[in-house]
C-alpha cells in the first residue's frame, strides 16, 4: 500500500509547481517582447536590443542572451522556468509577490552586468509570475515595445504641417461617431495597449457613439465583451461588429425570407447566420460561407469546393490572406476562398473590410452620416483603404502592424496619423 503521507506531500507539491511555459498567456508574453525575427521563422528578436537568436539553452541561444544581456534564465533554483528580467517595472506594487529568491549571482549589488546595474526595480520570479502581471504592467511592458513618433514625425507622415495636424485631429475630436479596430488599436492579444482606458472614458463621457469592428469572424459579440472585461474595459456587447454579423446581413438583404449555407468557419459564424432565419446544409445549399478558424480541413475545403462547383454561391467573411501567429503567419479566409476559386472556377464575393458595405452597415447602426463618423485602424490595406472607400476619414494609429514606409508607399492616405488612441482624447479631457 502507498504512503498516504507521500501521497500527500507529492499533491501539494504538484499545486505549488508553476504552470508550464507553454500556458498560453506566456506565448503571448514571449511574442510580445521576443517576437518571431521577420524573415526568419527559426530566429526570435529581441525587442530590449535587437539581437536575433534561436530559443534553447546554448549561450548563442534565447536563454543564452538574456542570461547574458537581462538578468536572464536562472536554473538554478531548480525550476528550468524561472526566470529574472530587468525590465523596469512602473511600480513595485505592480509586481506579485512570488516567494522565489534570485539566485546568489542576482543577489549582490555588485553584479557584473552592467545591464542589469541600469534597472531601478527588477522582476525576480518564474515565467508564470510574469504572465500573471496586471494589465497596468503588462501595458506597461508593451509600451516600451511599441513603436513612437515625435509630434514632428507624426506631421510628416500625415503630410501636414502643424498647424494643419492640430486642425485635423480637432476635426476628428468633433466626430459624433467612432468605428475602432480591435488588435493593434485596443490590444495586442491579452494586453491593453497605452491611452486605451482613456480613450473609452471620453467616449462614454462625450457621449459618442461608438462601435468596435473586426474582420475576424469567430468571436460573437458577447465574447468580445468578455475579453474587454478580463482587460477591465466594460462595454456592452451592443458595442461590437464583427466580419461574421455583415456576412449575415448581406446574406439576409439577399434572401429576406432565409436560405441554406454550407459554412467553413466557427460557431460565431454560424450563430450569427441562425439569427437571420439561415439554416445549415452540406447538400445542395445557397451559399457556401468561408470564414476564419482553426477547423478548416482538406475535406471541408474539397466539399466546398464540390457544392461551388454544382451551382452554390461562394461567400468570404473577409480578404484577409493570411494573419499573425506565434510562429510567424498563418493563412485566414481570403487564402481559403482562393483555393475554392482556383478548383472550381467560381469568384467569391468578400464582405468585411476594405470593403465599404460593412463600413456602410456599421455607421446604419451608429445613426451618424459618413461626414460625422471616422475610422480608426492599425492597418493601411484595411482599415484605412475601408475609409478611403466608404469616405469616412480614416485615422491611423502606429501602435499595430503599420510602419512608416506603409504610409509612405500608398496612393491613398489617412486623415491623419497618431501613436494610439490615447492621442485623439484633447488634453483638456
Amino acid at each position: 500500500m502507498a504512503d498516504p503521507s507521500n501521497a500527500t506531500t507529492t499533491t501539494q507539491e504538484a499545486v505549488r509547481r508553476p504552470p508550464r511555459v507553454h500556458d498560453g498567456r506566456i506565448k503571448r508574453l514571449m511574442e510580445l517582447n521576443f517576437p518571431v525575427a521577420a524573415g526568419n521563422p527559426e530566429k526570435r528578436e529581441c525587442r530590449w536590443c535587437g539581437g536575433l537568436y534561436s530559443v534553447g539553452t546554448g549561450n548563442t541561444t534565447l536563454r543564452g542572451h538574456l542570461n547574458n544581456k537581462h538578468a536572464g534564465w536562472d536554473g538554478s533554483e531548480g525550476d528550468p522556468n524561472a526566470l529574472h528580467l530587468g525590465l523596469g517595472l512602473a511600480s513595485s506594487s505592480s509586481t506579485p509577490q512570488t516567494g522565489h529568491q534570485p539566485s546568489k549571482r542576482h543577489r549582490s549589488p555588485s553584479s557584473s552586468s552592467q545591464h542589469s546595474r541600469t534597472h531601478k526595480k527588477q522582476f525576480t520570479g518564474t515565467m508564470a509570475d510574469l504572465a500573471h502581471l496586471s494589465s497596468t504592467a503588462l501595458s506597461d511592458l508593451t509600451a516600451k515595445s511599441l513603436q513612437h513618433f515625435t509630434a514632428k514625425e507624426l506631421c510628416q507622415l500625415s503630410e501636414l504641417s502643424a498647424d494643419e495636424y492640430q486642425a485635423r485631429l480637432k476635426v476628428i475630436q468633433n466626430k459624433k461617431g467612432f468605428i475602432i479596430d480591435m488588435d493593434g488599436v485596443i490590444y495586442h492579444g491579452n494586453v491593453l495597449l497605452p491611452g486605451v482606458k482613456d480613450f473609452i472614458h471620453w467616449l462614454k463621457k462625450e457621449d459618442k457613439k461608438f462601435l468596435f469592428l473586426t474582420n475576424n469572424s469567430a468571436p460573437t459579440p458577447r465574447e468580445l465583451s468578455f475579453k474587454l472585461a478580463r482587460l477591465g474595459l466594460s462595454v456592452t456587447e451592443d458595442h461590437f461588429y464583427t466580419s461574421a454579423i455583415a456576412t449575415a446581413k448581406f446574406l439576409q438583404s439577399q434572401k429576406p425570407n432565409g436560405g441554406t449555407v454550407y459554412v467553413v468557419g466557427e460557431p460565431g459564424l454560424i450563430y450569427a447566420l441562425y439569427e437571420v432565419g439561415f439554416s445549415m446544409n452540406e447538400t445542395n445549399p445557397d451559399y457556401v460561407v468561408i470564414g476564419e478558424g482553426s477547423s478548416q480541413t482538406f475535406d471541408k475545403i474539397s466539399k466546398a469546393v464540390n457544392l461551388v462547383y454544382k451551382g452554390a454561391k461562394l461567400i468570404g467573411t473577409n480578404p484577409d490572406v493570411n494573419g499573425p501567429t506565434e510562429g510567424g503567419i498563418a493563412p485566414a479566409t481570403g487564402a481559403f476562398c482562393a483555393a475554392v476559386e482556383l478548383a472550381s472556377g467560381r469568384k467569391a464575393f468578400y464582405l468585411g473590410k476594405p470593403t465599404s458595405l460593412m463600413l456602410r452597415y456599421a455607421a446604419t447602426i451608429l445613426g451618424t452620416s459618413k461626414d460625422e463618423t471616422c475610422i480608426i485602424g492599425d492597418r493601411m490595406d484595411t482599415d484605412i483603404l475601408s475609409g478611403v472607400y466608404a469616405e469616412i476619414d480614416p485615422v491611423l494609429v502606429m501602435s499595430g502592424v503599420s510602419r512608416p514606409e506603409d504610409v509612405r508607399s500608398q496612393a491613398y492616405r489617412p486623415w491623419v496619423v497618431c501613436n494610439g488612441v490615447g492621442e485623439v482624447v484633447p488634453r483638456e479631457a
